[in-house]
């Protein structure tokens, strides 16, 4: 199963035509040692995500990852020459600036 979920996971960010990047709240704490949080996503049948649920990380950045995440969009997935619905997850890396500005 983990190998099914990296491949969607790899198809849909090849997929991908805009991907807005969150940025962290404020002073973030969670952003000290770099973390990952991984959104859940529903694309409809045009490439727009209809559903982003995050998932794990820290759960202060939640809100931000599925925001940035339906800003996304995607190239029509096509089943047989039809477009369908996908499920897949986008992985959103936060990391410090090393306290440059």
């Amino acid at each position: 199963a983990k190998t099914g979920e990296e491949q969607a996971e790899g198809r849909l960010n090849r997929e991908a035509v805009s991907k807005p990047q969150p940025s962290p709240p404020g002073e973030s704490r969670s952003t000290k040692d770099g973390r990952d949080v991984v959104v859940e996503v529903v694309v409809d049948e045009d490439g727009k995500v209809i559903l982003a649920c995050a998932k794990t990380g820290p759960r202060e950045l939640w809100d931000v990852s599925e925001q940035a995440t339906y800003g996304w969009r995607f190239k029509p997935t096509l089943l047989n020459g039809v477009p369908v619905r996908v499920a897949g997850k986008i992985t959103f890396k936060f990391e410090l600036d090393g306290g440059k500005n």
